[in-house]
């Protein structure tokens, strides 16, 4: 068995300069309906008989003026791999929860359900 395991995480932040007239300004164009932290972890676990075993972890931050609260997702799944051109796979996804909110739009449209 040979695992591999990938983390990355992420804080984005957006800042733009202007200049008019050789005066520069910073300007912060923060975009608050874009998460600022994300993070994620993956696994893949070569097993034998030619299957392996995937597992990703997400964490996405709060969107503060959409008003959509923060979110972990869990996805794994099985993959048999029955030629070099053939694989037969099970994936689960959303492990945590059945749902979650992206967008204010999707809050709405619930709400109206």
């Amino acid at each position: 068995m040979r695992p591999l395991v990938f983390a990355s995480s992420g804080q984005i932040r957006h800042r733009a300069s202007a200049s008019l007239s050789g005066i520069s300004d910073s300007v912060s164009t923060d975009d608050a309906s874009s998460p600022h932290i994300q993070a994620q972890l993956r696994s893949n676990l070569i097993l034998p008989r030619r299957f392996e075993w995937n597992t990703s972890a997400y964490f996405v931050g709060r969107l503060p003026t959409e008003q959509v609260p923060s979110y972990t997702r869990l996805d794994t799944g099985i993959t048999w791999r029955a030629s070099e051109h053939l694989a037969v796979s099970l994936v689960g996804q959303n492990l945590l929860k059945d749902h979650h909110l992206r967008l204010t739009a999707q809050i709405k449209a619930n709400s109206r359900a």
